[in-house]
């Protein structure tokens, strides 16, 4: 996983401890007072670096778009410095929003603490206890909001309970003081608007954050033009939406039977064991890509299943074939470009088979080409789904006919010589690809009919 730049260490340092000298300078403060406020800035700089840094290595949690993260962390620290706290609300979260979208709980959270301790570093007397609880509750709250899986649908209820949680905590600050509530309705007012402009940010943030997704899929999956009229374009993108009519079966890992496990059983017993582990869904891995993208998620799993079926139809090894698609893009969690190379690299890190390392190498075609059934099946499952998912999003599926979809990413395939080194004679290419037609598509026809 790609390391926290040097700017981002200089970032953390510049911003806190910038803060807290200006702030001094600000309210014409002792300079021991200064002094005092410097050191603890530094400590909690070098807490933050230290921690973001930890996360990263033991959870492959990395904060992502550096640049935005450090210029949001150095406005809300100035804002510590040139309002007072009932005048910027709760804007000084941003960046703690923009960690939990991009980032998961574990890296908001240390990000939220660092942040919360400067603002009670520098307005100790504005902080009262309550003040300080209800500021706790209200940032985890929005921790828990943003790391789910936000999107169209949901994010206008997102902004709905933020404003709620923020009302009702107003009132358990005013203790249900009427009165109170009057005299600092400005401050009430500032407030609200400060949540309103988190969810603005938190909905543009999301959508950026989408958009840039499928651009990184779009530069490194790709489908050649064909020399018909009715070309495919050239460009594949993973799953952008989920069919919200697809079958719930398709997002659970399929079980293999007793009998088709005696007929497609491993070389070995421990390899055969480990497969079982890896596919189990909680396995660690598979709970990482669960909770990294919903949308890859249903992606692979349905790469998955099919691939399951295609081996299972081929008289191949079923788990191979079902956990290569699996994880065929397990490198994504990383957000490294070179996902493939990323995706290795875990598999080494969790000790997979090496039979299994081979598939997910060789599925993309940008190592080495398909040495295994096992390999081909994924390679084409991949292909071929993920081109009818393009297709279907650019209203072009209705021109390409089932047959020809599959033909056409077969013969590219043979053509490029992609299949040289499978093993496969040209029987069993014609078998596989009689499946995807008539297996998979005839399927997938009555289970939409259903």
């Amino acid at each position: 996983m790609k390391n926290h730049s040097i700017l981002f260490t200089i970032g953390i340092y510049f911003s806190l401890i910038a803060g807290s000298v200006c702030h001094g300078i600000f309210t014409s403060a002792p300079i021991n007072e200064i002094f005092t406020d410097v050191i603890i800035s530094f400590l909690l700089s070098y807490i933050l670096n230290h921690y973001v840094k930890y996360i990263q290595s033991h959870r492959d949690r990395s904060i992502q778009n550096e640049r935005l993260f450090l210029i949001l962390f150095f406005i809300a620290n100035m804002l510590f410095v040139v309002a007072n706290q009932e005048f910027y609300g709760y804007l000084w979260l941003l960046p703690v929003v923009m960690v939990a979208i991009g980032s998961g709980a574990e890296q908001a959270i240390v990000v939220f603490a660092a942040l919360s301790a400067q603002n009670v570093l520098l307005h100790s007397d504005v902080f009262s206890a309550r003040e300080l609880l209800v500021v706790a509750i209200y940032g985890f709250v929005c921790i828990w909001i943003m790391i789910q899986q936000l999107s169209g649908k949901i994010l206008p209820y997102v902004g709905i309970i933020m404003l709620a949680v923020d009302g009702v905590l107003q009132i358990l600050r005013y203790r249900f003081s009427l009165s109170a509530i009057r005299i600092d309705k400005l401050y009430i007012a500032l407030e609200a608007g400060s949540v309103a402009l988190l969810f603005v940010f938190a909905c543009v943030y999301v959508r950026y954050r989408n958009k840039n997704y499928a651009e990184a899929y779009d530069e490194e999956e790709y489908v050649e033009e064909s020399d018909d009229e009715e070309a495919i374009d050239e460009e594949t993108t993973v799953e952008e939406t989920i069919d919200e009519e697809a079958n719930v079966g398709e997002a659970i890992v399929e079980e293999t039977t007793t009998e088709e496990t005696e007929n497609n059983l491993p070389d070995s017993d421990d390899l055969y064991s480990r497969l079982t582990d890896i596919l189990q869904a909680d396995y660690s891995l598979f709970l990482r890509l669960q909770e990294y993208s919903a949308q890859l998620f249903v992606h692979s799993m349905r790469i998955s299943s099919v691939s399951a079926q295609a081996a299972r139809y081929m008289g191949g090894n079923v788990q191979l074939a079902q956990a290569g698609g699996l994880y065929h893009e397990i490198g994504r969690i990383t957000r490294e470009k070179d996902y493939v190379a990323a995706g290795i690299k875990l598999t080494e890190e969790n000790d997979f088979p090496e039979d299994l390392t081979a598939v997910i190498r060789q599925h993309s075609l940008k190592y080495e080409k398909p040495q295994s059934l096992e390999a081909v099946i994924v390679m084409f499952t991949d292909n071929i789904i993920s081109t009818d998912e393009y297709l279907k999003r650019s209203g072009k599926r209705g021109a390409v006919s089932d047959d020809k979809l599959v033909d056409m990413i077969f013969k590219d395939r043979i053509s490029k010589g992609n299949l040289s080194e499978s093993g496969m004679s040209d029987e069993d290419i014609e078998k596989l690809r009689m499946f995807y037609i008539k297996q998979y598509y005839m399927s997938d026809e009555k289970a939409k009919d259903a």
